[in-house]
């Protein structure tokens, strides 16, 4: 796969390991408007809000935040993929409220339990985790499942995305994901074949202007080979004097 894009990313040092040239990624990152009513920007942010609300109405309500941290979601090659995000006190290494940010405290982005403070673990927190609305810490919730996410892969081929960033007020097309830690969740070989196999195996339909095949790449997958079209050649007889 050949990545065409105005940034680079974490899996991009994959590319090292072997380039396919039929497929091509245009990779254009762009925010969404949230709030927008009319325009290209409506029907896309409804999906996805639509997936998010039946994501939470099954694994857990988190419309009722915490002070000290929030919901994340990252779409990935047909999945949806639910984190949390906080900001870390440098010096107490606590989770700090998020409206009293320090400039000097940078996001700190938990898909997995190993990923959240230690100190934090037990904590309560301000939040309604689970439908019976018990309060429950950091630990019960990733504790919940050993990975939250879910598939969706007709909000992909709906839309022709290979990814997106969604969090309450904010939502990115294909962004940086190195900006979202994703890579604590999927390794950069495993994220850049993961594309790869995506786009050329369900996003693979012409029209597309984030996914390209190559011609020669249409024709295999359709059982033939670079030879099927050519017309063979064959030795002139000479005329017999």
């Amino acid at each position: 796969m050949r990545i065409i894009s105005p940034f680079r990313d974490y899996y991009d040092s994959s590319i090292g390991y072997g380039i396919d040239n039929t497929v091509v990624f245009h990779r254009a990152s762009r925010e969404l408007d949230v709030n927008a009513k009319i325009g290209a920007d409506v029907p896309i942010m409804a999906d996805i809000q639509d997936a998010v609300r039946r994501f939470e109405a099954l694994k857990g309500d988190l419309t009722r935040r915490s002070h000290k941290v929030r919901p994340v979601y990252i779409g990935f090659c047909g999945k949806v993929y639910q984190g949390l995000v906080t900001y870390i006190d440098p010096k107490t290494g606590s989770m700090h409220e998020l409206r009293h940010r320090d400039r000097n405290e940078t996001e700190t982005f938990m898909w997995r339990l190993k990923d959240a403070p230690e100190a934090q673990l037990d904590v309560k927190l301000v939040v309604r985790f689970v439908s019976d609305g018990a309060m429950n810490t950091l630990r019960d919730w990733f504790a919940d499942d050993h990975l939250r996410c879910f598939d969706d892969v007709a909000l992909f081929t709906k839309h022709q995305m290979v990814s997106f960033m969604y969090s309450p007020g904010w939502a990115i097309i294909n962004p940086r994901l190195k900006d979202f830690e994703f890579q604590r969740l999927m390794g950069a070989v495993e994220a850049f074949q993961e594309i790869s196999m995506f786009i050329s195996g369900v996003l693979g339909a012409p029209g597309s202007p984030m996914i390209e095949l190559q011609d020669k790449d249409r024709i295999v997958a359709h059982g033939f080979d670079d030879r099927s079209f050519r017309q063979t050649s064959h030795p002139r007889k000479s005329k017999k004097p």
